[in-house]
């Protein structure tokens, strides 16, 4: 089932940022975005942020676009014209907002692209949660970049959008994942990666996201079956 999801990928101070580099790639390459369960937004500790910004720019600048035949091939287009408009239009909005794109932002246009519907790999910086771009699903290669401090404030603002489906946590600090990870209001969380996905185990959300356990265990066990209870008066008879 389509989900729908605004899942956020949250990076501290002691991440590993090649790591982290390489899953923003990843969000903007697998299918050019149009995944509900797509980290569509990027919380970054502020000790590393403008260090994160510059690595994450350069490496973004460098995927290529193009036609799904050839080899070096890392983004293809969009589903359709109007899905490709969509998304430019919603990268529009941000700028007007005050966001500022770091790169990309515009259709691809060099032959042969300009005959598709592809869209370059877009980074914007300077979004804040209420922006329509932190809320609503992009369904294409655009990521948002906000700064955080506070722990606290972070986590409230992870979770502040009806969608509930996933997210990613890079730190080396497993009891600081946990704790957080805890509280993050979504189906599932993934540490130091994303896209993990592990057969067996449910891939539902909360909130807008409530659909998708389908497959696992815990669905077949609870969902798919009926409950009864038995109660038998103390000192009835075995026979």
């Amino acid at each position: 089932l389509e989900l729908g999801g605004k899942s956020s990928m949250i990076v501290f101070a002691d991440a590993n940022l090649d790591d982290v580099i390489e899953s923003v790639k990843l969000n903007l390459c697998v299918q050019a975005g149009q995944m509900c369960v797509q980290g569509s937004r990027l919380l970054v500790h502020d000790d590393i942020y403008d260090e994160f910004v510059d690595r994450a720019t350069q490496a973004v600048k460098g995927i290529v676009v193009g036609l799904a035949p050839e080899m070096d091939t890392e983004l293809g287009p969009l589903i359709s014209e109007k899905q490709m408009l969509r998304v430019l239009s919603m990268v529009d909005e941000a700028r007007q907002d005050g966001c500022v794109v770091l790169t990309g932002g515009k259709r691809a246009d060099q032959p042969p692209l300009d005959k598709g519907f592809f869209v370059e790999p877009t980074l914007i910086a300077g979004a804040t949660t209420s922006l329509r771009i932190c809320q609503e699903e992009i369904f294409g290669p655009v990521l948002t970049i906000q700064r955080w401090n506070d722990v606290e404030q972070m986590i409230a603002e992870a979770n502040d959008t009806r969608y509930g489906l996933a997210a990613g946590l890079w730190t080396t600090d497993l009891i600081s994942a946990h704790s957080v990870a805890r509280r993050m209001e979504c189906g599932t969380v993934w540490i130091n990666g994303y896209y993990n996905f592990k057969a067996g185990a449910p891939i539902g959300g909360y909130k807008a996201s409530g659909f998708g356990s389908e497959g696992a265990l815990e669905t077949i066990k609870y969902a798919y079956s009926h409950s009864k209870s038995v109660i038998i008066k103390a000192g009835t008879s075995q026979h």
